[in-house]
């Protein structure tokens, strides 16, 4: 009697630990919506300017910082998994008692297997896209390593190594095609987002230890 009493303690320190998980990822998908959201902003205004640029209104520096702005590294969600691979490394599953919760943090783990996939997507047009910026751009304009940017004397000498408008136009499609990119990726970080609040939701109710939690 008293190892069942055990066994069901450890299984609401089980539960309660996976609404924690679940809480971080809904938390990390929260700012990663922020952030891409933003990102989508910043390549189509950079596509925009590469497909309507004209050496004539000295715009080369803002073009130039539009795409580095483009060039910060994605924010990625991970699954924050500490829990159920716990429970998997220890064969402990056999305590969750509730068949729902089982297969809801099953279905839960299969979601980050395809938000991880498109990851791979997405950075893939990142790299695209310095690629297709480096015959464009002269880094020469942007400070070493650990120095600041002179913003005035930037904004005055700054110039694009070309004014091929070819390869200003290739920049731009690759720019629109990472925006469609990160696009899908929202969309995918919005179901996730909604995946955890529906998870902890599950844990919660399929669980009475835990439902002041």
């Amino acid at each position: 009697m008293e190892s069942k009493k055990s066994e069901r303690n450890s299984e609401t320190q089980y539960i309660f630990s996976l609404i924690e998980d679940a809480k971080t990822d809904l938390s990390n998908f929260n700012n990663a919506i922020i952030v891409n959201e933003e990102r989508v902003k910043i390549l189509d205004s950079l596509a925009s300017m590469c497909f309507n640029y004209n050496m004539k209104e000295g715009k080369d520096p803002e073009l130039f910082m539009q795409n580095n702005k483009a060039y910060t590294h994605p924010v990625f969600v991970t699954h924050t998994d500490r829990t159920l691979a716990q429970l998997k490394n220890t064969g402990s599953m056999r305590l969750i008692t509730y068949k729902s919760i089982v297969d809801a943090v099953i279905e839960y783990e299969g979601y980050f297997e395809k938000l991880t996939n498109q990851q791979v997507w997405y950075e893939s047009a990142l790299n695209n896209l310095i690629e297709s910026g480096m015959p464009v751009f002269n880094l020469k304009y942007l400070p070493r390593h650990g120095q600041e940017l002179d913003k005035d004397l930037f904004y005055k000498t700054a110039k694009l190594n070309t004014t091929n408008k070819q390869l200003i136009i290739e920049l731009g499609n690759r720019a629109m095609m990472y925006s469609s990119i990160t696009r899908y990726y929202l969309i995918l970080l919005k179901e996730g987002n909604e995946r955890s609040v529906e998870l902890i939701k599950i844990l919660k109710n399929d669980n009475t230890n835990t439902e002041n939690i």
